[in-house]
């Protein structure tokens, strides 16, 4: 349930992870088509650009999957405006229209889920497995996932103004292949403003905030739970939109986004001693960190003007 699970099921496109369940939620996945590196991804959101530009091909923020009307994906041929030759992600939010509407969710899996499916399978594996032990495998072992949220939308004026909202909220909790916890909140909240504001007159204004607060980053075999990070956010999209039809064959839009990007690494055991490796090759003491501010600013403004040969 999320952009990059909706990727590996797009002809053409490679991904160097497969999401089983969740376990790979709250992680960026890295993909490619054509030839295309990773680097040359784009992202955006009802048009915006976003793309990290401190780790281009990167999404600055993760998402609530039920705040998306559609996902459209290209892999070749996109719009002359896009400023790399890779895969293109556009994700469309949805919005209010004059029928009031909307939906609520909720999601549970826990590891007592995922041991009965493979008990389907193999009815003596239980019975195969230590205390504590899951039949995941080595990989990121679920331990329980809670994801649920709500969106709505209608009309504040019928046929000329809608409002629209959303919040989700995941809590993915999973243990690492050396057994430390691996904890990731994701909280996701939307709003967006539909205006007809003359007959040949339309604008919007929305706004989209996600955090990842995620603590033991980087937990695994070589790095102990003291040399870890805390990762927060959160990042926004601020977005204003006005189109104007000047005639049949002319018409302008006028657009303003801001993306306030960035995160932050805390180390786990705060600032302490410096970092080393042991002489097992396990890293030991605290972690450097720090806080990286990403921010975007963009003004746009396209036209289009159609006129006959003949």
């Amino acid at each position: 349930r999320d952009p990059w699970a909706i990727l590996t099921q797009s002809p053409g496109v490679m991904s160097d992870r497969i999401n089983v369940g969740g376990n790979e939620s709250g992680q960026q996945a890295q993909f490619s088509a054509g030839g295309q590196s990773a680097d040359e991804n784009t992202f955006a959101v009802d048009g915006v650009g976003i793309t990290d530009l401190a780790a281009t091909g990167s999404s600055p923020t993760y998402y609530d999957f039920d705040q998306f009307e559609e996902m459209q994906v290209s892999t070749g041929g996109s719009d002359i405006t896009a400023i790399t030759g890779g895969v293109t992600m556009n994700l469309v939010t949805k919005r209010g229209t004059n029928e009031p509407r909307g939906s609520a969710r909720y999601f549970l899996t826990d590891s007592d889920k995922m041991l009965g499916l493979f008990e389907e399978a193999d009815p003596d594996i239980a019975d195969e497995l230590a205390p504590g032990q899951t039949a995941v495998g080595a990989g990121n072992r679920i331990n329980e996932i809670v994801d649920y949220g709500f969106e709505a939308g209608g009309p504040i004026v019928q046929d000329r103004l809608w409002l629209w909202g959303s919040y989700g909220r995941n809590d993915i909790k999973q243990f690492v292949a050396s057994g430390a916890a691996d904890n990731t909140l994701l909280e996701n909240s939307a709003l967006k403003l539909n205006g007809q504001l003359a007959t040949n007159n339309s604008a919007v204004v929305s706004f989209n905030r996600g955090d990842k607060i995620k603590t033991g980053r980087n937990a695994g075999r070589t790095r102990p739970l003291e040399t870890t990070w805390n990762q927060d956010g959160p990042s926004e999209l601020w977005k204003a939109e006005d189109t104007h039809i000047f005639s049949s064959n002319f018409y302008l839009t006028g657009l303003f986004s801001f993306v306030d990007g960035g995160f932050a690494l805390r180390p786990q055991a705060g600032q302490g001693p410096e970092a080393f490796w042991d002489a097992n090759g396990i890293w030991r003491n605290s972690f450097y960190g720090g806080i990286s501010n990403r921010d975007t600013t963009n003004y746009q403004v396209d036209g289009s003007y159609f006129f006959n040969t003949g």
